[in-house]
């Protein structure tokens, strides 16, 4: 870590980042991954920043994030492309979403992954990841978000039209938000190591047994318009497979993505 980074991080954390990178905690930051972004040629590989609110975050195709006082984890890590595999860093979205939902797995909240980034519990998205990368540096920024302590008021103000849950609203029990960063972190190193340790199999195998998309048709809007087809899984570098009406395999690094029916596998919420 530069010593010379502006100190408007409240407190700084030695070593409580992952691969021994320290913890920069705000009070309050519009962003922690554009706060991360502006500074990354200044962060070690796996310096972790968190803002106990945060009034301007963001997800994929611009969608907001907040995060209110000490109710959602707001969380990004600065990860160096030298340190990592080029097919890890290229899931690495992937692999957020599941410490996220190897987190809630301890929390004994039987989460499910939905491509590319989101983490789904009773049908509705609890959490979302989204990397970013300095072209300058060749650095990524890895954002990720998860509704803690969030209520159902504090989810029909910040997201009405969206579809969203909470640890709160799912299990009727309050969460210490910084414990549960903590374990995201871990679990993000964990699962990290597994990628660089057993390569590409590594993904596809872990999201096929918590997929929340298995066997469904679905819908892949693209900029030119959408392709509906029955979803096929990941492949080694997690793109999503899709089999489109007319029999093709097409393969997405990222889209949007709606179900086209919503029972059946989709709809499960036990992954055991």
């Amino acid at each position: 870590m530069n010593p010379d980074i502006p100190p408007a991080a409240c407190e700084r954390r030695i070593g409580q980042g992952p691969w021994n990178g320290d913890l920069l905690l705000f009070e309050c930051l519009p962003s922690t991954n554009r706060w991360a972004l502006e500074h990354v040629r200044d962060l070690a590989h796996g310096d972790a920043i968190r803002a106990v609110r945060q009034t301007a975050g963001r997800g994929r195709f611009q969608r907001r994030w907040f995060a209110p006082e000490d109710r959602a984890l707001a969380l990004s890590v600065a990860l160096h492309p030298d340190r990592l595999r080029a097919d890890t860093i290229a899931a690495i979205g992937q692999a957020a979403a599941v410490a996220i939902q190897e987190t809630l797995a301890e929390y004994r909240l039987p989460a499910l992954l939905k491509w590319p980034n989101d983490v789904m519990l009773a049908g509705r998205k609890i959490a979302g990841a989204l990397a970013e990368q300095d072209s300058a540096s060749g650095r990524t920024v890895l954002g990720m978000g998860l509704n803690v302590n969030v209520t159902a008021a504090d989810l029909s103000f910040i997201l009405p039209r969206e579809s969203a849950t909470s640890m709160l609203v799912a299990s009727g029990q309050t969460y210490d938000v910084a414990e549960a960063g903590a374990v995201v972190l871990r679990e993000l190193s964990r699962f990290i190591a597994r990628m660089e340790s057993e390569g590409a199999c590594a993904l596809p195998a872990h999201w096929a047994r918590y997929d929340f998309l298995q066997g469904r048709l679905i819908s892949v809007q693209e900029t030119g318009g959408s392709v509906t087809g029955r979803y096929a899984g990941l492949d080694s570098l997690g793109r999503l497979r899709l089999v489109t009406t007319a029999g093709d395999e097409r393969l997405f690094w990222s889209a949007d993505v709606s179900l086209q029916e919503t029972t059946g596998p989709a709809a499960r919420n036990d992954p055991a």
